[in-house]
């Protein structure tokens, strides 16, 4: 039995701008009004995914086209 994996390229280009831009998860949790924990989780594929109101924020922050992250 073959197990589908979500493809963590986009997440994992999206830490790196975060690294670039010297952005910690906890800063960006903040700016979502959600916790460290729930960024984390996102981010490393342990949870869903951002709602689309958090990734309006996150286009608007970053001013970046969200289908080239996630």
């Amino acid at each position: 039995m073959k197990i589908m994996t979500r493809n963590r390229d986009p997440y994992n280009k999206f830490k790196q701008l975060l690294s670039e831009n010297n952005i910690k998860q906890k800063d960006l949790a903040e700016t979502l009004g959600r916790s460290k924990s729930y960024v984390n989780d996102v981010l490393n594929g342990r949870g869903g995914g951002f709602s689309l109101r958090e990734f309006r924020i996150i286009k608007l922050l970053f001013e970046i086209e969200i289908h080239e992250y996630f």
